[in-house]
């Protein structure tokens, strides 16, 4: 029997399925433009969190759930410890998937600008394999289930966070992680006990402790810095760091949000500006260039004014953040004072993963070598000298 080029017995269902497969593509494309201009709402893959009817979007009793993870992650937790939370909470995971919550949803719900009421627009290319952004997003679509305020801090907090070595165990044992960084080589200083009983906790690099690393890798931080001093030395040392003035004060937190709509709104400008020019490449008719042009003009001042004021927003976020106000240092010593009264792990656990998510906002890092450990903070450095694996108390 014959069969078509692309090897099935009936081309002509073949050709009928690529056809309706194409129209599907181009009512959802047409259903994407309209959704860009206002003229229509857009329900294809909605998020789980959003039902639709009679031509509205709302909440569902999913939203509390996502509100739940922005919270256990603004108060310093990790996604794999968001997804016990929520398993010990009984939340059930959206779409039913087996084995619970995992770290990918939570990652996927934390990026979602549509938590926030933003629509982006996508599309899926077969031949990359993946969904692209096809036009400038649109705000206010969705009812928003958290504020900007709150999307903005947990992703700084997201951004800020180095990827973790291992599992942090029942308590979160290392206050400092992701600060750790070795002078020698700049990779991470990690935690490791230092005896069989596990009485004493050090810290070396872990690029050296490594059983696979490139031929040609050298690191000369052969030393080991016992944990405990270093951890005393920075709480005992808080109040002398200069720190950046409190995440959630509103002053900074509005201006942060105030940057991220505009690099939207200057990444939007850019991208019309290529249509734009595409377009007038394109066109032989005299008026419609000429339309494109006074289009062009206009993108190009918006994009130059969204430069400055990016440029300005950044040079006055920085300048909150040099403000010295004295409340972290404050709030910090005295929940880490307060953990001692902690006997629940899980209570231990949140208490000890928010202290360390304030301390990398307070913090830019701390740099360990053999004979001595600096902190760096935005307003600066201190030094303090190591011997024989110890910090040598002042």
């Amino acid at each position: 029997m014959a069969r078509g080029s692309s090897g099935s017995e009936n081309p002509l269902a073949d050709e009928e399925s690529a056809a309706k497969s194409r129209r599907v593509r181009a009512a959802i494309k047409a259903k994407c433009a309209a959704a860009m201009i206002g003229g229509a709402r857009y329900n294809i893959n909605r998020p789980s969190w959003i039902v639709y009817s009679k031509g509205e979007y709302s909440l569902n009793e999913k939203a509390d759930a996502v509100r739940t993870i922005f919270e256990l992650v603004k108060d310093g937790m990790t996604q794999m410890a968001v997804c016990r939370e929520l398993t010990r909470r009984g939340i059930p995971p959206f779409k039913g998937a087996k084995g619970g919550w995992h770290q990918s949803a939570v990652a996927h719900i934390l990026s979602n600008r549509a938590v926030i009421g933003d629509y982006v627009p996508l599309e899926w290319f077969d031949n990359e394999k993946a969904y692209r952004q096809t036009g400038g997003i649109i705000p206010d679509y969705f009812p928003p289930v958290i504020t900007k305020e709150l999307f903005a801090q947990v992703n700084e907090v997201r951004r800020k966070r180095t990827p973790a070595n291992g599992k942090k165990g029942k308590t979160f044992s290392n206050l400092l992680n992701g600060l750790l960084v070795c002078k020698e080589c700049g990779g991470p200083t990690t935690m490791y006990n230092g005896s069989a009983k596990g009485q004493y906790k050090y810290l070396r690099c872990y690029n050296r402790l490594r059983k696979e690393r490139p031929a040609d890798f050298k690191c000369d931080h052969v030393g080991a810095i016992r944990y405990e001093d270093l951890e005393r030395t920075v709480f005992d040392n808080i109040g002398s760091f200069r720190v950046e003035s409190d995440l959630g004060s509103h002053e900074l937190t509005a201006a942060e949000v105030e940057l991220m709509e505009v690099t939207q709104a200057l990444e939007k400008a850019e991208k019309q500006l290529v249509v734009f020019n595409e377009a007038m490449t394109n066109s032989d008719d005299a008026d419609t260039v000429a339309i494109l042009m006074k289009q062009m003009d206009a993108a190009n001042l918006r994009e130059r004014q969204n430069v400055s004021k990016k440029e300005l927003l950044e040079l006055s976020i920085q300048q909150m953040r040099l403000t010295d106000s004295g409340t972290q240092a404050v709030d910090l010593l005295s929940d880490y004072m307060l953990l001692d009264i902690l006997t629940e792990d899980d209570e231990l656990y949140r208490a000890r993963a928010s202290i360390n998510a304030r301390l990398r906002h307070l913090l830019r890092g701390i740099i360990c070598y053999t004979d001595e450990v600096q902190v760096a903070f935005l307003g600066g450095e201190k030094t303090f000298p190591v011997m024989k694996g110890r910090l040598v108390m002042a």
